[in-house]
């Protein structure tokens, strides 16, 4: 059994995490970039902007910005104000899980709105 409090399982343990957030990291990365033609379409006029776009588009880059605040909190090698690091990466994070629920409930209304009371009743 490894002795969780020695200075050597730390130091494996950080950058095990480290490695694991820059990993994650490139994947949301290459997931945003690969579908920034999305919201060209919006820019350039292809597609119409309708209101519900701005919770998507708000918790992408509110998302966007978590990731990069925790970023630079792991990588930073000079001295930083740790408090409004942390605070703006708890900011960022709820606002992100609050742009998605926000989403996810959309969905749920949109999806629901069709289903008739009486088959809504008969599901029950």
């Amino acid at each position: 059994m490894p002795d969780w409090d020695s200075p050597q399982e730390e130091a494996i343990n950080r950058l095990s995490f480290v490695k694991l957030i820059h990993a994650m990291a490139g994947v949301y990365l290459w997931e945003f970039v690969t579908s920034l033609h999305f919201e060209w379409s919006f820019i350039s006029g292809k597609k119409k902007f309708t209101w519900p776009m701005i919770f998507y588009f708000s918790g992408r880059y509110c998302a966007l910005c978590c990731i990069v605040t925790v970023l630079v909190a792991l990588d930073s090698v000079s001295e930083v104000n740790c408090q409004a690091l942390y605070t703006a990466v708890a900011v960022f994070t709820q606002l992100t899980i609050g742009f998605a629920s926000i989403n996810l409930a959309l969905r749920a209304y949109v999806s629901f709105d069709s289903i008739s009371p009486v088959i809504g009743c008969v599901a029950f």
